[in-house]
């Protein structure tokens, strides 16, 4: 999924705020990393509140039909949350 600004500023203020957080999940790690696209995957709960997240860094391989896919230190979420955990490998997996 890409994010306009709203959203990016949402999905920010998760990562940031979650115990599990880090600035390489961040929308603006993304924007550093200019030569990846990226990706966002996002779980909500049933209010509509993001209860895990991942970047997801997409490189291709010069010269190859393969790409890299890439999550730094991610998903954000409780990890013992399995079908948040679940939701998110299967965004990642349409991703790849």
């Amino acid at each position: 999924m890409i994010l306009n600004d709203i959203e990016k500023k949402e999905y920010d203020e998760f990562i940031y705020s979650h115990k599990n957080g880090i600035i390489l999940q961040t929308s603006g790690w993304a924007e550093i990393k200019k030569e990846w696209k990226s990706e966002y995957c996002i779980v909500r709960d049933e209010n509509g509140k993001i209860k895990g997240a991942c970047l997801a860094l997409i490189r291709k391989f010069p010269f190859m039909n393969y790409s890299l896919v890439y999550c730094p230190c991610g998903p954000v979420c409780d990890y013992n949350d399995y079908d948040t955990i679940y939701s998110i490998h299967c965004q990642l997996k349409e991703i790849a």
